[in-house]
Parts: structure tokens; sequence; C-alpha cells
């Protein structure tokens, strides 16, 4: 639109430039117009005298002679009075659309500033919804990666808590058997000490003083020495690192959860964007279908015409297909319909975005070409309709469109090589032509 603006504007002053032209031109015509009429009243006046003296003169030719003359110069004079009354008129015409042009190429640049001013604005709210989209889309991807790794660690410390827990399991298990182990041998001595009072009438210290001097059976204590190594060591550290990793534990199962609700909290934002979004898209769309329906029953006077969602459920990536039954016609695809039909479609839905959001200024190059007579009727129609909210440029070649316009602005050649710009506005049943 600010494209077709900036045009008009350039050709407004093409033609500011060309009437300029032409008022210089006429302006150094009329000053030698002045200049003639300036000799030639000189001229007349010498003639005058001239004829004073002959008056008493008796050379009758020469008198007739002058007198001849001066009925010529002043007829003359009096030609060139009455073409330089035309020039002026013509210069105060000019002026006259000068002033016209400059006055629509002020409004026009008005225009295009408030046109310009709406854009910007526009295109800034779109550039802030994209930006904060891709900002939303950054940071859940962010998030999911953060949510990975920490399921990664979280499975990793799980593993290490199953080995830990299977490794304390093993430890209380050896801890048990030590303490049985050292209940049965605690048992064992007991008995032995009990079964030398019963059966020798021996106390320990007794059996020792009596029998230290025993050899002792080495192997069989090696053996026992091995098995309690292959016991292994106690860790006595154990509970206080089963503490510890509980501790990790519960904080990454809390971060976990602060990234599930993050994340939860985007995806409703993002559907909330998407929601609004919908509900603009089906607002527009419903009106736009309301309008489309009415136009087309308008310009094929009769007939069906639908505006159908392919994918109703996902707005986002829908297409739309047009369906339109002429009168006398089955229901077909827009494809099998003919050029002019096409051409009264995209008109119907051209003008039904109109009725949505009405555009200051519309050009349409060659937009009847495809259109009989009886079409471009109802199309001159309808267009003189939307008129009255919207300035139209129309390029054609079509006699009977120009019949329905206002103002129309072409360039003729009434000699080779030589162009003129013609302006027409027709007003009723009268034109008025300016050169």
């Amino acid at each position: 639109m600010l494209k077709t603006l900036s045009d008009q504007f350039q050709r407004y002053s093409a033609e500011k430039k060309d009437l300029l032209s032409i008022i210089e031109t006429l302006n150094l015509e009329l000053t030698n117009f002045d200049n003639e009429e300036k000799n030639l009243k000189t001229s007349v006046v010498k003639l005058s005298e001239e004829i004073g003296q002959l008056q008493s003169s008796s050379v009758m030719d020469n008198f007739l002679r002058i007198v001849s003359e001066h009925s010529r110069l002043e007829e003359q004079n009096n030609n060139i009075d009455n073409e330089i009354s035309i020039k002026k008129n013509l210069i105060a015409e000019n002026i006259s659309r000068i002033n016209a042009v400059r006055t629509e190429i002020e409004e026009q640049q008005n225009l295009i500033e408030k046109n310009k001013l709406e854009i910007s604005s526009q295109e800034q709210k779109l550039h802030q919804l994209l930006h904060e989209r891709t900002l939303v889309s950054e940071q859940v991807n962010v998030l999911q990666n953060s949510l990975e790794q920490k399921r990664v660690d979280l499975e990793n410390l799980e593993s290490a808590i199953k080995y830990l827990n299977t490794a304390k399991e093993n430890l209380q298990q050896q801890i048990k058997n030590l303490e049985l182990q050292i209940n049965v041998e605690n048992t064992n001595k007991t008995n032995y000490i009990n079964w030398l009072n019963d059966k020798y009438n021996l106390s320990l210290e007794d059996a020792k003083n009596l029998y230290s001097n025993i050899e002792v059976d080495f192997v069989q204590l090696e053996k026992l020495k091995k098995r309690i190594e292959s016991m292994g060591a106690i860790n006595l550290a154990a509970p206080e690192e089963y503490v510890e990793l509980e501790e990790k534990y519960n904080t990454l199962v809390t971060q976990q959860q602060d990234l599930i609700k993050s994340e939860q909290d985007i995806k409703q934002a993002i559907n909330k964007i998407n929601e609004q979004i919908n509900t603009n898209f089906k607002e527009t769309f419903a009106k736009v279908k309301e309008n489309f329906q009415k136009l087309c029953g308008i310009l094929f006077e009769g007939g069906k015409a639908e505006l159908v969602l392919t994918n109703e459920e996902n707005m986002l990536d829908t297409g739309i297909d047009i369906i339109v039954q002429p009168p006398g016609k089955k229901l077909q695809n827009i494809n099998l319909l003919s050029g002019g039909e096409k051409s009264l479609i995209a008109l119907a839905l051209l003008f039904a975005f109109f009725m949505v959001r009405p555009s200051p200024v519309c050009i349409l190059d060659e937009a009847d070409a495809p259109l009989d007579e009886a079409n471009v009727v109802r199309f001159m129609k309808l267009l003189r309709e939307f008129s009255k909210a919207t300035k139209f440029i129309l390029i054609t070649h079509i006699t009977r469109t120009m019949e329905n316009l206002d103002n129309i602005y072409g360039v003729t050649m009434e000699e080779l090589g030589v162009s003129k710009v013609i302006s027409l506005k027709l007003q009723k049943e009268q034109a008025e032509v300016t050169v």
C-alpha cells in the first residue's frame, strides 16, 4: 500500500513538472505577443502620422496603400489581442489545476505518513509477538535440555543409591553374621567353661595354667583368619554417606518438580497465545466468509459461494478452499470456472476483506479485462459502492469501465513523437477535457 501511494505521489509530481513547463512556454509566448503588440502599435502610430502628412498631398495612391496597411495591422493587432486573452485564460486554468494537484499531493503525503505510522506500529507489535514466541521456545528448549540432564543425573544417583543400599545390606548382613558368630563363640566359650567345670572340675584359669604349653593348630587358625578377612572391612561411615546421598536426592527431586512446573507454565502461555490467534482468525474468517457469500450473490446474481477450512481442528496449519456455484451450473472446483468467473470470485474475496478492514487506497490493474459487458456493469456498480470509503485507481482499456469513472487520465500522440497528457473529469452527462 505504501509503495502504491509513493507511485501515485511520483505521478503527481511528474504531472506538476509538465504543467509548470507548459506555463513557462505560455509565458514566453505571451511575452513575445506583448513585444509584437508594442511593435504593431508603433507601426500604427507611424502610419497615422504618414496619413496626416499625405492628406494635404496629391499622391492618392500612397494614401490608399497606407490606409490598407493600417487596416491590416489593426486586424492583426486584434487577432493578437484575442490570442493573448486565450493564452491568459489557459494559463489561469493550468494554475488552478496545479493548485488542485498540489492540494491532492499534500493530502496524499499526509495519508502516506499516517499509513507509515500505522504500518510501523503493526510491524512493531508483530515483531514483539514473534520475539516473545522465540524467547518462550528457546526457554522451553533450555528447560527441556536441563530437565533431560537432571533426569540422567537422577538415574545415575538412583543407581548409586541402589548400589550403596545393596552394599549397606551386605555390610549389615556381615555384621549380623559376625555378631552371630561372636555369640556362637561366646556360647561355645561358656559351654567349654561349663564343660571343663562339670567334666574336669577345672576353671578356665586352671586349664590355661595346666595346658598353656599345648601346641595350637595354626593351620586351622589361619583358615579362620582368612575366613574373617574374606568378610571385608566394615564401613563405619556408611550411615553418614547414606544421609548425604538422601539429601542430594531430595534436592534433585525438588529441582525436577520446579522444572516440571516451569514447563507447564510455559506450555500454558503458548497455549494461551495460540488460543488468542485462533480466536482472532475465527472471527475474521467468519466475517470474510459472510461478506464473500453476499458479494458473490451480487456479482453472479445468485448461486452459492463458500469458504471452507481444510483443518478446523488446527487453525495454525489450516488451508482454505473456495467453493463457488454460479447460477445454472453444478458445484465444481474453482479451477474449472471461466476466466471472467475467476476474476469475479477474486474481486468478491478482495472486497470481502475490505469490508472487514477497509483500505484508503486500492489500485486495480486490468481487473476488468476478463469480464464481459454485463459483468463489467455489475463490477462498476459494486466498485462505486465501495468508493465511498476507498479511493480506487483503475488501469483499464474497457470503454464501459471508462464511462463509469469520475476522472480519466491518459496519454495521446497527435503528432508523431509528441505526446500529451490528457485528463477527463466526467460530470453526469457532460465531460470537461483538459490538455
